[in-house]
């Protein structure tokens, strides 16, 4: 059985885990640690009416994306997809990243990491190739292997709102699905589901 449609369909898919865990990374480019093959398998069968395929040109999302799909060679990358630039925290245990305390939403989406980006920052820098996608998704579905940013700034365009996004979990191979419509509106059909 097919999770998805034919068309009209983004089919976002966080990357697998990477090899260095605990630890925060971002813009630095580490590797995938890829998981039990039959999960992969999984996603791949539920997927395979769908064969339009994007991808952050991280390495731990095209180690991703190979190990799903090993047989497939039409790939379109695109450097905007990455995950958010937590500069001076990039690399950092999860235990030392700095405790910004009780703010709000909207202070924490417009929160300027030292040397690094905000979340809305990273939204305005991803989200027109989201909408370039979705353009594309309104004849036939696709599948974008990103990060959890990414995935968070794309729900930001269903919800017209980045800070909302932030809400979300988005974990290491979850699919999260949108439709793309004809009015450059989306609606969220399912977030960080597992198979």
């Amino acid at each position: 059985m097919h999770l998805c449609n034919a068309k009209s369909e983004i089919v976002f898919i966080r990357h697998a885990p990477v090899k260095i865990p605990h630890k925060l990374f971002g813009f630095t480019d580490v590797e995938a640690k890829m998981v039990c093959k039959r999960d992969l398998i999984k996603i791949r069968e539920k997927l395979s009416n769908i064969n339009n395929f994007y991808s952050s040109s991280a390495v731990r999302c095209l180690q991703t994306f190979k190990s799903i799909w090993p047989t497939e060679n039409h790939l379109y990358t695109d450097k905007r997809l990455w995950e958010q630039n937590f500069g001076d925290w990039e690399g950092l245990p999860f235990s030392q990243v700095p405790d910004l305390g009780d703010i709000k939403d909207t202070e924490l989406a417009n929160y300027q990491i030292p040397n690094g980006e905000s979340f809305h920052e990273m939204c305005e820098r991803i989200q027109p190739a989201i909408l370039r996608i979705a353009k594309i998704s309104l004849s036939k579905s696709s599948i974008v292997i990103c990060h959890a940013g990414t995935v968070r700034a794309a729900i930001a365009l269903a919800l017209k709102s980045n800070y909302q996004a932030l809400r979300f979990e988005i974990n290491h191979l979850s699919i999260t699905r949108l439709r793309a419509m004809e009015n450059g509106q989306f609606s969220i059909i399912s977030t960080n589901t597992n198979f």
